[in-house]
């Protein structure tokens, strides 16, 4: 459990869940918490037979309009409940990186390799406390050399679709 109650565990994805679309513009609560993310557009999971359950998860993101870089990213797949939840799937990610633009309608290759905890409805300011410490216990995680070497997956950077 970490300082905000929440109980995280990493939990490997086996196999991995590999999405890939195009990025697109989202409601900005990512930003509004001081964590934008990049909303992967229903495209790129309209094929799934399934998803991941709901919930928060970390992995690694490429761009198409940077070419050749993995960046760690904590993932949201759900339904967002702390916004009153209208039950409508979102898949978005928070990218490790500071950039300097937006890059709305940029392609996103999306790994996701572990889950760390479930969403669950909390306040504003506890969500931030949340977001911020799975940010801390991810980057971690993403460290360790099961999760780290999929940084170098050739899918991520469109070499292979399999």
């Amino acid at each position: 459990m970490d300082h905000d109650g929440i109980v995280r565990v990493c939990t490997a994805c086996r196999p991995v869940w590999r999405l890939r679309g195009a990025v697109v513009r989202g409601q900005a609560r990512g930003r509004d918490l001081g964590f934008p993310t990049a909303n992967l557009g229903e495209a790129a999971w309209a094929g799934q037979s399934r998803l991941p359950r709901h919930g928060v998860y970390i992995g690694w993101a490429a761009i198409s309009s940077r070419p050749g870089v993995a960046y760690k990213a904590m993932v949201s797949v759900g339904d967002n409940p702390s916004f009153g939840s209208d039950n409508s799937v979102t898949i978005e990610a928070y990218l490790c990186n500071e950039f300097s633009k937006d890059f709305y309608g940029d392609t996103m290759s999306l790994l996701i390799v572990a889950r760390i905890r479930d969403m669950m409805r909390i306040s504003f300011d506890q969500l931030v406390r949340a977001i911020r410490n799975d940010t801390a216990f991810g980057t971690m995680a993403l460290d360790q050399p099961e999760f780290a070497q999929l940084r170098d997956d050739p899918w991520l950077f469109g070499m292979n679709d399999q």
